[in-house]
């Protein structure tokens, strides 16, 4: 467009949009990009130190154009159901662990010995798998009593086969409006609003879907 401009605000390049750093091995490189143009189908950039204004595709910009958020990893769960060993719900005083066997079909071997319905076991396993945090509230917060995390009203725990781990997932209180406190087993099983969550081990609070 322009190979050695005297304002660079003109493209909206003295203070980029966005500016993109970007390192392979030892090379490292950086992209501005600036206004649209008037047609709003392509973007003004430049390319590290170099003075030339660039004309590039307005998608560029749209598809860099991400927060923190939008980059940060929002799944529960992300392994498939052949790797799960067993599942345990824990909730007040019932504790229910199911199990996994070499021909993919479940049981219930706590509290007591019962073959699993299969149909609610992979109903479970496709919620966690497809349920995406919906906000990060709380990085390290310093009281977990606000969000009912201090005695989680329910504990998921997905634990994999060959020794690869275990993943659990405390729900807490449902994120209440304004004149509303919730915090009870009742509203949970109402499926109603957002909840409070964490991955066991992992400072975030976040919220998840209730229903």
């Amino acid at each position: 467009i322009e190979e050695n401009p005297k304002d660079l605000s003109t493209y909206g390049l003295d203070k980029p949009f966005i500016k993109l750093a970007f390192k392979t091995g030892k090379n490292s490189e950086t992209l501005s990009l600036g206004h649209k143009n008037v047609t709003g189908s392509f973007v003004y950039g430049q390319k590290g130190d170099e003075k030339k204004v660039l004309f590039l595709y307005a998608t560029l910009r749209s598809d860099l154009d991400k927060s923190l958020f939008d980059l940060r990893d929002k799944s529960l769960l992300h392994s498939d159901s052949p790797e799960i060993d067993t599942i345990q719900i824990s909730h007040g005083d019932l504790n229910i662990v199911t199990k996994q066997n070499n021909n993919r079909e479940w049981s219930i071997i706590e509290p007591a010995n019962y073959k699993a319905d299969e149909e609610t076991i992979h109903s479970i396993l496709l919620k966690l798998k497809n349920e995406r945090i919906k906000e990060f509230v709380a990085e390290k917060p310093d009281d977990l009593q606000p969000y009912g995390l201090d005695n989680p009203i329910y504990r998921v725990s997905v634990s994999f086969k060959e020794n690869k781990g275990t993943r659990t997932i405390l729900y807490g209180s449902e994120k209440a409006g304004k004149d509303q406190q919730v915090n009870s087993r009742e509203n949970y099983a109402q499926g109603k609003g957002v909840l409070y969550a964490q991955i066991e081990g992992e400072p975030a609070v976040f919220l998840v879907s209730s229903d």
